[in-house]
């Protein structure tokens, strides 16, 4: 069974970030101090807006599942305890051979989760990644699906959704934010929740019918095993 997830990370506090920015300075041909200051604390902004797209300077704000048309989300404040619930869920889902899908993945929601775990010494389960690779066994990614192999093909879930759905904003379920005037917390879980269901469709698109049920796998550690390649048999081959 498919088990679709996403995450929201937010910035470090500032009193955190601060000491860890980098010092900026302005062009060398500004030579007005109030251009000189006013170009500094652009760059100050734009790194501190961007701080929550790092590990070393982000967080997990939150995280969600949703399974048989229910989202589950988890922000209970404490970084670290969602983080270990997130991989026990994981782990249980290993188990049980779901596989967790996803958007852009590999290259950002596990790769966060990991270091932040680090960071918080929280135990990570080996063999999420198989080398370079995402472990296809327990994890798919919808990012590289709809690159069909051409890393340099680049698209939001937001855009993909729009190509891919008719009328995708009038999915069941999902929430006006902006119209709905949601702020703070309640935003970020709305949000979390939206991408949850586009997560779903889109994934309904581009992968079809689940598959199978497949094997359970070992306790403890996630399979190494490389996914075998499926290819799909048509009637006009024979």
């Amino acid at each position: 069974m498919r088990i679709y997830f996403d995450i929201e990370t937010a910035a470090l506090p500032e009193p955190i970030l601060r000491p860890l920015m980098p010092e900026f300075s302005a062009p060398a041909h500004y030579k007005k101090p109030d251009k000189i200051a006013e170009s500094i604390a652009e760059k100050q902004s734009d790194w501190l807006e961007r701080a929550a797209l790092c590990a070393t300077t982000g967080r997990v704000r939150a995280i969600g599942w949703r399974r048989d048309g229910k989202s589950h989300l988890h922000a209970s404040g404490d970084e670290a305890a969602d983080l270990r619930e997130w991989w026990y869920r994981v782990e249980q889902a290993a188990r049980e051979g779901d596989i967790l899908v996803g958007f852009n993945i590999a290259r950002f929601d596990l790769p966060f989760l990991m270091r932040r775990s680090w960071a918080l010494r929280v135990t990570v389960p080996l063999g999420v990644f198989n080398g370079p690779d995402l472990n296809h066994l327990v994890f798919q990614d919808l990012y590289e699906e709809w690159q069909c192999g051409d890393r340099s093909e680049m698209i939001g879930l937001h855009r993909l959704s729009d190509f891919l759905l008719s009328r995708a904003r009038e999915i069941p379920g999902l929430r006006a934010i902006a119209r709905e005037g949601l702020t703070g917390d309640e935003a970020t879980l709305a949000e979390l929740e939206n991408h949850l269901i586009l997560t779903e469709q889109v994934a309904c698109r581009l992968l079809g019918k689940e598959r199978p049920h497949r094997p359970v796998l070992p306790s403890g550690i996630l399979s190494r095993r490389p996914r075998p390649l499926a290819i799909p048999v048509f009637a006009d081959d024979y």
